[in-house]
């Protein structure tokens, strides 16, 4: 882990490639995963997305309760991260079954939710994230690590300078839903 802050520190002197990472579910074609990497100014660096994600009514009784946090961080969120050419060194995401991620990538992971949201509720109450307000959102840093608080916290008011955070998520959906329409156009060709 210190190794990882002091990559975090030291990238602070150059531009930061964020990542924002958002699944999409559609009934008939599955889960999509969408991973969006923008410099500090909202420009896009990168874009990957996933093939969807049929669902699997074995893995979905073996896996239980763990099932969905299974599909969105095992099957597409850390695939995406390790397609990116260039790792991101924050990966934003909006969903909590994405909040497993942490640990599984590099990155620190944080969780942006509406202030009055209950995103954050469905995460285990046994442990306390490092969390701060930024313009309307909450940021919820999914690491117990304390170093990585300080970096964080400018990094993401460097990058509101520009945007909010909840922005990207929005392109990444828009991305999504016209992948999706090209598939079905070509199932149906």
């Amino acid at each position: 882990m210190c190794a990882i802050a002091l990559r975090l520190v030291r990238s602070m002197d150059a531009s930061i490639n964020y990542g924002f990472l958002k699944i999409v579910e559609d009934e008939t074609l599955g889960f999509t995963g969408g991973l969006l990497t923008v410099n500090q100014d909202g420009k896009p660096t990168e874009f990957h997305c996933t093939a969807p994600v049929a669902e699997n009514k074995t893995q979905k009784i073996l896996y239980g309760q763990t099932w969905k946090s299974h599909v969105y961080c095992d099957l597409i969120a850390k695939a995406l991260v390790q397609k990116a050419s260039k790792s991101p060194e924050l990966v934003f995401v909006d969903q909590a079954e994405l909040a497993n991620l942490s640990g599984k990538v590099a990155a620190p992971i944080l969780l942006v939710s509406e202030s009055s949201d209950k995103a954050k509720s469905q995460l285990s109450e046994e442990i306390q994230y490092p969390e701060f307000q930024l313009d309307h959102l909450n940021v919820s840093i999914l690491s117990t690590d304390l170093v990585q608080v300080e970096f964080v916290k400018e990094a993401c008011e460097r990058f509101t300078s520009s945007l909010t955070l909840d922005e990207p998520f929005e392109r990444i959906c828009q991305a999504l839903n016209e992948a999706r329409q090209v598939a079905r156009r070509s199932d149906a060709a």
